[in-house]
């Protein structure tokens, strides 16, 4: 199971279009599933794996399944799979898209409740922590007792809020400048550079973050992008290899469209019970 997680997700950053099938299983949505729209159908879920991390249910059950939840967009797609009768093989053939709010039995808004908060990235950890918690109380890795995936979390009517997320996220997502951004970066780096030469010593918490940050730039992916409240970005990076490790950078926008990271915050999604 641990296996099929990782292949599952990093074929859905890096190749989407290998999904097809598993993703022509899921309810009718909103995404239209036409020859015309692979190319943007394989965007989104990209977009979305990209973002995911996972969390395993039901492991010891003839019908385990795989839940990938991205907080970003706070949706999650189920994985659902059983174990062969005849050869004992576990084949995963089905999935659908839920909205975070099924895990915890809230009402389903039309945004992420976390983007209307006044500290969107703390409530982003909470809301996704929660959401995480409540999924595994229900459907602990270790249970034995089989459960349909699909009987317990898919219908048309998630499946739309669910894929409606993801194209707000990306929609937002593609107007992010990503050239604009790496110069953004490599002004801080040579600036951040400057100040310890010129100061040789003492040292600054924010710029520590930020540098923590780029200097793994290259093992992350781009996750998502949001308009921020003060007119800026706020930009949210994966580590390919691992969801659960994620960052959110605080980025201004000048009169001309110039970048400039201001902060950076590691994300820590919990769990545990507090």
């Amino acid at each position: 199971m641990l296996e099929q997680s990782i292949l599952t997700r990093a074929i859905g950053i890096e190749a989407p279009d290998r999904l097809a099938k598993l993703i022509d299983t899921m309810p009718s949505g909103v995404i239209s599933r036409d020859a015309k729209s692979a190319k943007t159908r394989s965007a989104l879920w990209s977009l979305f794996f990209s973002g995911s991390m996972t969390k395993l249910a039901r492991v010891a059950s003839a019908r385990p399944f795989i839940a990938f939840y991205n907080p970003i967009a706070d949706i999650a797609v189920i994985q659902g799979c059983y174990v062969a009768p005849k050869t004992g093989v576990l084949q995963c053939t089905e999935a659908c898209a839920v909205p975070g709010e099924a895990f915890s039995g809230e009402s389903v808004q039309a945004s992420p409740r976390w983007m209307v908060s006044r500290d969107p990235i703390q409530s982003l950890e909470t809301i996704a922590g929660a959401r995480m918690r409540a999924f595994a109380a229900t459907n602990p890795a270790s249970s034995s007792d089989p459960v349909s995936s699909h009987v317990s979390y898919c219908s048309s009517r998630t499946q739309r809020t669910s894929e409606d997320r993801l194209i707000s996220l990306a929609a937002t997502s593609q107007k992010f400048d990503e050239r604009r951004f790496r110069e953004a970066a490599g002004r801080y780096v040579a600036q951040a550079m400057g100040a310890v030469t010129s100061q040789r010593g003492g040292s600054n918490v924010t710029a520590d973050r930020v540098i923590t940050v780029l200097e793994h730039l290259n093992e992350m992916t781009m996750s998502g992008a949001i308009v921020s409240a003060n007119g800026g970005w706020i930009l949210f990076l994966s580590e390919k290899q691992n969801g659960w490790r994620m960052a959110a950078l605080n980025i201004s926008s000048g009169p001309d469209g110039m970048l400039k990271i201001e902060s950076a915050q590691l994300l820590r999604i919990s769990t545990k019970e507090q």
